[in-house]
């Protein structure tokens, strides 16, 4: 499997659940931003290691050592131009939405 993710790069959870785990472990949230602390090989595969998660040790089928989360679980994040909205409004309700922001001028009295 290859992996292209990176050390400090922003990644989404996109697996809903990890299927059963030792209780103690802390398991990534589907949906949520994560940054990649290290990407580490394990018994199936090629993991990663979160900033935001850290598990202590523990006794696993492939050794000893701390807990990991298999890529195939994760996307990276991707950074969004910001979106025009006036865009969406139709020309003539935009102009008038501009009419009324428009400061109102005062008549002289004399």
């Amino acid at each position: 499997m290859k992996c292209t993710f990176t050390v400090g790069q922003k990644v989404v959870c996109i697996r809903p659940e990890w299927g059963p785990r030792q209780s103690w472990i802390k398991v990534p949230q589907h949906n949520q931003v994560y940054t990649v602390r290290e990407v580490v090989p394990y018994q199936i595969g090629i993991g990663l290691w979160l900033n935001e998660i850290k598990n202590g040790i523990g006794q696993f089928v492939d050794g000893i050592g701390e807990p990991s989360f298999c890529v195939s679980g994760f996307r990276p994040l991707q950074d969004r131009p910001a979106f025009d909205f006036a865009a969406l409004v139709a020309p003539k309700e935009l102009d008038r939405v501009r009419r009324q922001l428009e400061p109102v001028e005062e008549k002289e009295t004399t």
